[in-house]
């Protein structure tokens, strides 16, 4: 679990910026100053892509919630001064842990404002588009987002990428689902809430 939460990339609205007081108070010493760690890097400006993809299974143990949503308008905003960020707005259809709002926010950085385009951590995400995603932590705009894992629902309910790590149960059993030329919306919902039943249990 330490080894999964190490890998994770929560992309959200905080930036990690370093103040200068120490550097000044040490410019005041005598003598040569003294060498400073190396500042701490921020998941924001970490590209996902330099990680590697979590499974659902993993994504599901380290998310805090997760649910199937519908994206809706996107719109960049300067998160931070000359610093573009894109919000997005999202209705919850299925909470399948955790609890989220109805409707929610969330922020990443990336985008383009005026003239400083700055390129997304993220994917962007279609208006009108279903998504099963994985959420951290709130941030100052909205929930954080697991910028690993996520999974899109077509207008026919089938879901890719295939489930990773939680094979998909058929909806009307406990049978494995057969899956086809993809893995069917209520196959993998089902399939994500016995798993965080099973893990809420060994957990508890």
């Amino acid at each position: 679990m330490r080894r999964e939460a190490s890998m994770v990339v929560l992309a959200g609205a905080a930036i990690v910026l370093g103040g200068c007081a120490d550097h000044d108070r040490a410019a005041d010493r005598s003598g040569p100053p003294a060498a400073r760690p190396p500042a701490p890097r921020s998941p924001l400006t970490e590209d996902p892509r330099a990680f590697p993809p979590l499974t659902a299974a993993q994504a599901v143990r380290i998310a805090r919630r997760v649910a199937l949503v519908r994206a809706g308008r996107s719109t960049v905003v300067e998160g931070a001064p000359g610093t573009p960020f894109t919000r997005t707005a999202f209705t919850a259809q299925v909470v399948l842990k955790g609890r989220l709002p109805r409707r929610f926010v969330v922020r990443v950085i990336g985008g383009r404002l005026g003239n400083q385009q700055v390129d997304p951590i993220i994917a962007p995400f279609v208006p009108g588009q279903r998504y099963i995603l994985f959420f951290g932590p709130d941030g100052p705009a909205g929930p954080t987002i697991v910028a690993q894992a996520r999974y899109a629902v077509s207008d026919a309910g089938l879901v890719t990428p295939a489930l990773t790590g939680i094979p998909p149960l058929a909806a009307d059993s406990a049978r494995p689902a057969r899956v086809a030329a993809g893995q069917r919306l209520d196959d993998v919902l089902r399939a994500i809430r016995r798993y965080v039943h099973h893990h809420s249990q060994r957990a508890s």
